[in-house]
């Protein structure tokens, strides 16, 4: 394969992609489908995220570069799988985006000229996104009070349960139902807890698995008031967590104690141990 450097980067990708799927290509790349290929993207996406929450920016572009190839080699994969041309794809989403965009791309009032804050602004354009998505389309004449009635857009049935969670609140928020300040949500999380005690203590599973969502849905919702992505913020918990229980695991071999042998008492000093050291390199 040759490329040559006044070519685009997408265009040597794609280029790449079908030479690996091609007849002399990576026996690995040509035996893949769009279905094996899906959870590949899932994964390199978790990746940007991860590269992101870094901060280090080599690291971001570099697995974005990573993810933008996965991307590449399954839109080439499905056209080959006779699901359509990858170009007619990628037309139809540069006009569905453009339509979604009509205070960008068409001579339309600029909302920025009906709202008096940047928040009023941002408002405004996620409830014309969400109506636009509805409707597929460019907006047409509606009756946004009947809008804002009776429409909350289902987020992705695919997304993360946190990520969906953090979206309808969102949309919510934009329809003007939401708590007025931080300190109601605290309230919400402590009612939601003891909602679920009550719950554990007295009924079944389903009551028990149901109190449980709506204390992680109050969570989310306190995430979002207090500025922090949720599925960032449990990530770093889980590594902090397992960071914690190695330091604990050490510091019980070091003097000696077989941890399958030890009792939680035991345990639970080396984990305060591991936490008090954890505190004093920060």
């Amino acid at each position: 394969m040759t490329t040559h450097r006044s070519e685009t980067g997408w265009q040597r990708l794609m280029e790449l992609v079908r030479t690996l799927r091609g007849p002399d290509g990576c026996p690995w790349d040509r035996a893949q489908t769009v279905p094996t290929l899906a959870p590949y993207l899932v994964e390199e996406s978790f990746e940007v995220l991860h590269a992101v929450e870094s901060g280090e920016d080599s690291a971001i572009l570099e697995e974005a570069g990573d993810l933008a190839f996965v991307l590449s080699l399954l839109l080439h994969t499905a056209e080959q799988e006779g699901r359509g041309a990858v170009e007619d794809a990628l037309d139809r989403t540069v006009e569905k985006i453009e339509a979604r965009h009509p205070h960008v791309f068409r001579d339309r009032t600029d909302l920025a000229d009906v709202a008096q804050s940047e928040a009023e602004v941002s408002r405004a354009l996620q409830l014309e996104w969400e109506r636009l998505k509805q409707s597929k389309g460019p907006a047409s004449e509606v009756d946004e009070t009947a809008e804002r009635l009776h429409r909350l857009p289902p987020p992705h049935p695919a997304l993360p349960a946190l990520a969906q969670a953090s979206k309808l609140q969102g949309k919510a928020k934009n329809l003007g139902f939401d708590w007025p300040d931080v300190t109601p949500v605290f309230a919400k999380v402590r009612e939601e807890l003891a909602e679920l005690e009550e719950a554990q203590s007295s009924q079944g599973i389903g009551e028990i698995r149901e109190e449980l969502g709506d204390l992680l849905f109050a969570v989310v919702n306190l995430a979002r008031f207090l500025g922090v992505e949720p599925e960032s913020a449990l990530r770093r918990a889980n590594e902090k967590f397992r960071g914690r229980f190695h330091e604990m695991l050490s510091g019980m071999e070091a003097d000696g104690i077989d941890p399958t042998d030890a009792n939680l008492e035991t345990m639970d000093q080396y984990w305060e141990r591991a936490k008090a050291r954890e505190r004093g390199r920060s």
